[in-house]
């Protein structure tokens, strides 16, 4: 169900991740709009060209057809002592929600996560996003009260 990007994904993974800005983007909030201060075909290259960056990028499909996406970063915690996935943005299509497929991407996900020595996952969810809120409990995912703070850096 999971397959990691290559650099033919790109149409598909930048499709994908419009449908979900404008899904996700209802009213202003602390995140920068990312259709309107930059370009998803270039995030995209920046990612699988750089070795800076420790991103991961799956489409999640269905038969072969891309039904959602994630959008991983990896770094290493002293806690965990290990490496850490961030599990930053998480999308099924709005028509194949509710059919399970967003646990069966979790749960491959907890798979590649165990087959590359990944010692924690780890998310956040919205206020304003009461069915994700939902969904991570009952796939064992505890809860932590945490404050995010963003700044964006200005040129």
């Amino acid at each position: 169900m999971l397959h990691q990007c290559t650099l033919e994904d790109k149409k598909i993974w930048v499709e994908l991740n419009k449908e979900f800005i404008d899904y996700e983007y209802q009213e202003e909030n602390v995140w920068n709009h990312p259709l309107k201060s930059g370009n998803l075909e270039e995030d995209f290259d920046n990612i699988m060209r750089d070795s800076m960056f420790s991103t991961v990028l799956f489409l999640i499909l269905e038969e072969g057809v891309p039904i959602g996406f994630m959008n991983l970063q990896t770094f290493y915690s002293i806690w965990s002592h290990g490496k850490v996935f961030l599990l930053d943005d998480f999308f099924i299509q709005e028509n194949f929600r509710g059919k399970g497929y967003g646990s069966k991407a979790l749960q491959d996900l907890e798979e590649y996560a165990k087959e590359n020595n990944i010692k924690r996952i780890q998310l956040w969810a919205e206020n304003t996003n009461p069915k994700a809120i939902q969904f991570y409990p009952k796939h064992h995912y505890k809860e932590q009260e945490i404050h995010l703070f963003v700044k964006y850096m200005k040129k």
